[in-house]
């Protein structure tokens, strides 16, 4: 009796493996063929610039997998690894140069019907500019094209820490299942991207998540310094590491005054604990600090926090937590096409997640277009 039982068993375990077998095979079969399908329409060419060393590694993880996925769906593929800050960049304007080709927008009389976008060229070849690494790596590539090239596209296989602009954009969260998307895409899409000048240090750029000036700031400089960012990045943990550092920074916050003009008006804040412009509502690996923004609108948003007694702004980060921070009086939000933020007391500033040394700050914004690959 237990010989046949071990028999029935082993059977029982032979099929269901088979099964499991069947069903992946079954999954990159369909995958594949869709993608083929998707390529009747469009011959694409993905040339992929990958930073193999953001999110602790995930980066390259991810590389690897994409490869996997590409070489098994037999779609053309270039891969350009960065080795050094700013590399990203000049990988993206020698791709713009060589390979890369614009987009544009029809206008009112033109679209009828079809995609309100258009290639520039009649080429029957699509050079797809794909981007793997975190929101910092899309950001630098973003920026390096906006002067010279401004309207080619980009893709982004989201693989960083904190993954704010994924979340904002609602991308997938399974690698397959976005590469595939960006094949079935016939045409970019169009979203809306902060602008900013800089009036003392002379600097601008663009913004694909966020500003932010103080706490905000303190909070992405102290998990960027951290040894705790690299070992949660192993496990895809790498967002708590901003979260881990909430606590201790607001202790070492310090208030400093701003003054905002928008809208016709000027707002005076004496004392100020945090202050970011965003547009969508996530900062910090997903807390939602402004959840009324929204990267569609072309309108950008302002969060201020006033500094107040420690239990008042505790109660604070109690109801962003349940994104009812707008209850707060402590809490001010404002909503505009352009803005003008003043501060005279150095601080810490972040962009995309990328920290300024501090300093003192003349800073305007705006909002722009730019086409991606979603």
């Amino acid at each position: 009796m237990q010989v046949e039982s071990s028999k029935k068993c082993f059977s029982h375990f032979c099929k269901t493996f088979v099964i499991m077998k069947q069903t992946k095979f079954d999954l990159l079969t369909k995958g594949a063929t869709r993608a083929r399908v998707a390529l009747t329409y469009m011959k694409k060419s993905l040339y992929i610039i990958v930073n193999p060393q953001s999110g602790g590694g995930i980066g390259a993880r991810n590389a690897s997998q994409t490869e996997e996925i590409l070489d098994k769906w037999q779609i053309d593929h270039h891969f350009y690894f960065t080795e050094y800050p700013g590399h990203a960049g000049a990988i993206a304007l020698e791709l713009a140069q060589e390979f890369l080709l614009p987009w544009q927008k029809k206008s009112a009389e033109e679209s009828g019907d079809d995609s309100p976008y258009f290639l520039s060229s009649a080429s029957p070849h699509v050079p797809l500019l794909v981007v793997i690494g975190g929101d910092g790596t899309l950001h630098e590539v973003l920026n390096a094209l906006d002067a010279a090239f401004p309207d080619v596209p980009v893709g982004y296989l989201p693989s960083g820490s904190a993954n704010d602009f994924a979340r904002a954009i609602a991308l997938p969260r399974d690698l397959e299942t976005l590469i595939l998307q960006l094949l079935e895409a016939q045409t970019p899409r169009e979203i809306n991207v902060l602008c900013y000048e800089e009036g003392i240090q002379q600097a601008s750029g663009i913004l694909l998540n966020n500003l932010g000036v103080g706490l905000d700031a303190s909070i992405v400089e102290a998990a960027n310094r951290s040894h705790t960012k690299k070992r949660l990045n192993h496990f895809h943990f790498g967002s708590y590491a901003y979260k881990l550092q909430i606590f201790k920074s607001l202790f070492q916050q310090k208030s400093f005054p701003v003054l905002i003009e928008c809208n016709g008006k000027n707002y005076s804040f004496p004392k100020a604990f945090l202050c970011t412009i965003s547009n969508h509502p996530y900062f910090g690996g997903g807390v939602a600090i402004l959840p009324m923004a929204d990267p569609y609108e072309k309108k950008l948003d302002l969060a201020l926090v006033e500094r107040v007694a420690f239990y008042k702004i505790m109660w604070v980060m109690l109801l962003l937590l349940f994104k009812k921070q707008a209850k707060s009086r402590y809490f001010h939000h404002l909503k505009t096409t352009k803005l003008r933020l003043v501060s005279t007391i150095p601080q810490f500033v972040q962009t995309d997640g990328e920290v300024w040394s501090k300093r003192s700050l003349d800073l305007t914004f705006a909002v722009k277009s730019k086409f991606l690959w979603f």
